[in-house]
């Protein structure tokens, strides 16, 4: 900043690696499978520049309708998972969050 009394600058430090945190997956698609599974499959999301060189992990969160809480799976590097023992006929309610893979920054 430019003052009467002369130029004067504060400093803040920080990591950026420390800040990271990438948009949610998208496109997350469910498809049933045999034996009361589900597959549920996302995409990186497309502001991540080059995600086959800078990784992200995932976690998922899901719950039966009604259910008071979560469960959670991960973190995991791949960009699908079957989830098992689902109740055939009942509604889920699935999110998926993206991490750095480095463990910096936040869900």
């Amino acid at each position: 900043a430019v003052q009467p009394a002369g130029v004067s600058s504060s400093f803040l430090p920080f990591v950026p690696e420390h800040i990271i945190k990438p948009d949610p997956p998208e496109g997350v698609r469910l498809s049933p499978l045999p034996g009361q599974q589900l597959w549920v499959q996302w995409e990186p999301p497309r502001t991540w520049p080059f995600p086959e060189i800078f990784s992200l992990k995932y976690r998922i969160r899901y719950k039966r309708h009604g259910a008071a809480r979560f469960r959670q799976v991960g973190p995991i590097e791949a960009t699908s998972f079957t989830l098992k023992a689902v109740r055939p006929q009942a509604k889920y309610c699935i999110q998926v969050a993206a991490q750095d893979l480095t463990d910096y920054g936040e869900w």
